[in-house]
């Protein structure tokens, strides 16, 4: 489900998908605002910011319960839409609960101190800590594997252009 979350706006076989597919996205995170705390937190872990042809609004992510927002906070990597809802709570921390500003001021200390800290050893931290860490595992060895299929596409394209100046100083 995470890959084919991870769809582009270019990914999708018609413009019509696309818009549903963001409007599906919009409804996810409006189920997120309503459910209880254990589907809150499998939704928010899954469920991206942009999505189609569509994309979250900073106020619309900064509606969330306090639960959701301090996720968002406190996330090392966010999404540009995430992002955006940071610099909000940053610019307006008086709409807030103190404990939503505590944890951003929290990340954004920790975010100093570590931030010679990769974005591959955080996601590798990520699927140690993940829910379902068997899917983690699949999810890495696909992304494995088509990197691998890249490179064999790259390495035939090699082969080919060498071959062709073989023959031609040859």
């Amino acid at each position: 489900m995470k890959l084919e979350l991870k769809k582009g706006k270019r990914d999708f076989d018609s413009g019509e998908s696309a818009y549903y597919a963001g409007k599906a996205m919009q409804t996810g995170w409006d189920l997120i605002k309503r459910a209880g705390p254990c589907l809150q937190g499998q939704l928010y872990w899954t469920m991206p910011t942009a999505y189609g042809l569509d994309s979250m609004k900073a106020e619309d992510l900064a509606t969330m319960p306090d639960r959701v927002m301090r996720w968002m906070v406190s996330h090392p990597c966010p999404s540009p839409e995430v992002a955006a809802m940071q610099a909000l709570v940053r610019s307006h921390p008086e709409r807030f609960s103190k404990e939503v500003v505590e944890d951003l001021e929290r990340n954004d200390r920790d975010a100093f101190e570590y931030r010679n800290v990769s974005k591959e050893e955080i996601a590798d931290n990520q699927r140690l800590l993940a829910v379902d860490p068997s899917r983690q595992t699949l999810e890495v060895v696909l992304e494995l594997k088509r990197q691998i299929w890249d490179l064999k596409a790259q390495l035939a394209e090699v082969k080919v252009a060498a071959s062709a100046k073989r023959s031609f100083f040859g």
